[in-house]
């Protein structure tokens, strides 16, 4: 079977869906959350009273306030240039806080899991919105997904499906961890493992895995600001290189939710050099949400000259995207109130 490298490069858009602020609203968030629990994020005053004081920087040159990245490499300039403000540390945590305030609790739900064997619902999830994402991340993975009933409690189990001749892997710029997450709760409940990698070195095509790149880092690890100063660190050079190596060998690169903003040059730079010595690559395709005439501008000036009929921009949601990639990944056989399988029809 020849397999097809689909690489998945996610933007804000992409966690969006699931409640996880953007850049733009990310400090109005976090106006939300210690207003509803003060005490819990106290820490964010300090933040806030951060921001007032930068406001007297922005009478003078042209700064974006209310975009976090711009304030976290400000604030990587002054840890430079040992001239901080605050520590990039302080800031790097009320950034973290946001984020896990933010996400939704992903988890089963034994009755509604019942109905579904019963043939009342096909879905997993009660939340529609987390339904979508799982089973799309199923379908990424290349995994059959098996829920049965044993003693009347719902099991599951995963398996690799054979039908699957598209492997994907993730390089993202998101900080969240919401598909870590949904990968977690099908390994605390299955016998058989689904396993991340972020070396971009499980090589063998009968294991359940799924690389990711994570280009600004992680709320479980550090985060990376956007900036010049990348190559400062060896762990960051890594992942940057994982991502390279992605690019450059993939037949098919999907930008899901990302607006390819000016201030992200280096991404511009990665995704060029990559390409110049890519021979397989196919199709280069673009879904985003954002009506804004001058993201498909930069996308166009990016890909249009270039790859010509490869390239293909579309005003569109990430649900679209999943809906589309999943219209085959359907229940394959149905025990009523015993088991179930979902995997892709075979075509």
């Amino acid at each position: 079977m020849n397999i097809r490298k689909k690489i998945l490069f996610l933007g804000a858009g992409f966690s969006a869906p699931l409640d996880i602020p953007t850049m733009a609203n990310f400090l109005e968030r976090s106006h939300d959350l210690h207003e509803l629990d003060p005490f819990k994020y106290k820490s964010f005053e300090v933040i806030f009273e951060l921001i007032k004081k930068l406001h007297y920087i922005k009478s003078k040159i042209n700064i974006n306030l209310n975009n976090i990245e711009s304030i976290l490499s400000l604030l990587e300039m002054g840890d430079y240039l040992s001239d901080k403000i605050i520590e990039g540390s302080e800031f790097e945590k009320f950034i973290k806080d946001v984020i896990i305030g933010s996400t939704k609790t992903i988890e089963f739900n034994q009755h509604y899991l019942h109905k579904n064997l019963k043939g009342e619902h096909n879905n997993i999830f009660q939340d529609r919105i987390l339904d979508v994402y799982f089973q799309f991340i199923l379908r990424i993975i290349g995994a059959k997904f098996k829920i049965y009933n044993r003693n009347n409690k719902i099991l599951f189990d995963v398996s690799k499906d054979e039908s699957n001749n598209n492997k994907y892997q993730i390089i993202t710029l998101n900080y969240d961890n919401n598909i870590e997450e949904f990968i977690k709760l099908i390994n605390s409940n299955s016998e058989n493992k689904i396993k991340i990698d972020y070396e971009n070195q499980i090589v063998s095509e009968l294991n359940l895995t799924l690389s990711i790149a994570k280009l600004h880092g992680s709320i479980e690890s550090r985060i990376i600001p956007p900036t010049w100063n990348k190559t400062a660190n060896d762990q960051i050079k890594i992942i940057w290189q994982n991502a390279f190596n992605m690019l450059n060998q993939a037949h098919e690169i999907i930008f899901l939710g990302y607006s390819l903003p000016e201030s992200d040059a280096y991404i511009k730079y990665l995704i060029t050099y990559s390409m110049l010595n890519n021979q397989n690559l196919k199709k280069v395709t673009v879904y985003n949400n954002d009506s804004d005439i001058n993201v498909k501008n930069r996308y166009d000036q990016l890909f249009e000259s270039t790859l010509e009929n490869k390239y293909s921009y579309n005003v569109a949601s990430v649900t679209d995207f999943f809906k589309q990639e999943t219209k085959d990944y359907v229940t394959l056989n149905h025990e009523n109130s015993l088991s179930k399988t979902y995997g892709m029809l075979k075509t």
